[in-house]
């Protein structure tokens, strides 16, 4: 359960303002978001009335609706958790299934690609991960609906979570002959907890050379606290990326060097070697910086 009192104003579910709350309070946020989609207004004034009130449509709205369309808007704007739909309740609808399966409306990613990008993710550093990570939560994903369909297929159960178990339960019918391997890569960076669609993402997006600047200079803004134009190890592998390991060799305490916007986004451009595995960013930093030793910003993030 989680305790955080955050959300957009008009979107947040009453549980986040009350105590601890769970997945369920982005079921209530959804609901909102398709309520303003079909009705072309917000279902509560504010979070007071959205906290107090129960959600009703005007009569030429719920007239022009399907009753599938009502029902589903009201159970996900459902004050009582008990009662709310999950995310797997919600793909079993017929208003949702009528559709049709997602996969079939857009393609996703490729089981080889998905296999070459956790390959090379592996290999990356701890801070790396962590810097990807900040990306991908910052990414605008709708971008990348190929990733989004591939993490869709693998989740089986539709929880949200990719699990080991999951992997060993269905990796052959997900990656055919490359099912060991994968479930080997996947082993590596689960440790027990599962993967959430942000490490996913952050995962698979760090070989594409088509992320936009914005993404990048959003990840920053988000670290650089201050605003003073810098960010510290100790800023990337905060409370943002809690998921990640800590090599237990990183002083996180003591890594304040500091990397500048170029010197950040260099650490994530992509270099491929020909089997697909990510090599050191060292030499794209260095081009970066426009240092003559490679491993400079690398050595002064990590405080050595």
């Amino acid at each position: 359960s989680m305790r955080t009192q955050c959300g957009s104003r008009g979107y947040t579910a009453p549980e986040v303002f009350l105590g601890p709350y769970d997945e369920k309070c982005d079921i209530f946020s959804c609901g909102a978001m398709l309520y303003m989609m079909l009705c072309g207004r917000m279902p509560f004034k504010d979070d007071e009335e959205a906290c107090a009130k129960h959600v009703t449509f005007l009569p030429e709205d719920a007239a022009s609706l399907s009753a599938d369309a009502v029902s589903l808007v009201k159970r996900a704007l459902c004050k009582d958790l008990a009662s709310r739909l999950s995310s797997s309740e919600i793909l079993e609808l017929d208003w949702i299934r009528a559709s049709g399966p997602v996969s079939t409306l857009r393609r996703a990613m490729s089981s080889q690609d998905v296999m070459k990008s956790l390959r090379s993710y592996t290999d990356l550093s701890d801070v790396e991960k962590a810097s990807m990570y900040h990306v991908a939560y910052n990414v605008a994903d709708m971008d990348f609906a190929d990733i989004r369909e591939a993490f869709k297929e693998m989740d089986m159960d539709s929880d949200g979570v990719l699990t080991l178990e999951d992997l060993r339960a269905h990796g052959k019918e997900l990656f055919g002959t490359d099912a060991s391997e994968a479930i080997a890569q996947f082993a590596g960076l689960d440790q027990g907890r599962g993967m959430e669609y942000t490490d996913f993402l952050a995962a698979m997006l760090h070989l594409r050379d088509d992320l936009p600047e914005t993404a990048y200079r959003a990840a920053f803004r988000a670290l650089d606290a201050d605003g003073d134009g810098s960010v510290s190890v100790h800023d990337i592998m905060g409370s943002k990326a809690p998921r990640l390991a800590k090599a237990p060799e990183l002083d996180i305490d003591g890594a304040q060097s500091a990397l500048s916007y170029a010197e950040f986004k260099a650490l994530l451009s992509p270099r491929v070697s020909p089997r697909g595995a990510s090599k050191s960013r060292a030499s794209e930093l260095a081009a970066a910086a426009g240092r003559a030793d490679p491993q400079d910003i690398l050595k002064r993030g990590l405080g050595a």
